[in-house]
């Protein structure tokens, strides 16, 4: 398969089909089901589709274990899914959180390895820095 920079519009429409179809089948993974209701509910997202159903899904399947906590963020143009340490501050991962909200405010959410919870700045910064979080529901 092509790397989706190199396909044309009707590949990567078709790979987004096979890529649902795949998400479908992934809907062993917990989170998958509570990111895909979350997506639909917000209308998100509107462009980029490929980051939820592609990248996403395959960031999913390389997870090893449902209880692995991650970010995800859903905005205009697409999401962002970001693996997060088990223990202690997520450093790293602070740069491109910052550019994301900055340019698309997007919806955050954070999967405990149970339930994907929506996080407010707080909460998303308490994330990053390995601290416990209020979530907003």
């Amino acid at each position: 398969m092509k790397r989706w920079d190199d396909q044309s519009a009707d590949e990567r429409a078709e790979t987004i089909r096979r890529a649902k179809r795949r998400g479908a089948r992934l809907s062993g993974h917990p989170a998958w089901g509570q990111m895909l209701a979350a997506a639909r509910k917000l209308g998100l997202p509107r462009a980029f589709a490929a980051d939820l159903y592609v990248h996403d899904v395959d960031a999913l399947a390389r997870l090893r274990g449902a209880s692995v906590p991650f970010l995800w963020a859903v905005g205009e143009s697409g999401s962002y899914f970001s693996r997060l340490p088990e223990q202690g501050p997520a450093t790293s991962k602070g740069d491109w959180l910052a550019r994301y909200l900055s340019e698309e405010r997007p919806h955050v959410f954070y999967w405990d390895g149970i339930i994907l919870r929506a996080l407010d700045a707080a909460g998303i910064r308490n994330v990053i820095a390995g601290r416990a979080f209020d979530a907003i529901t």
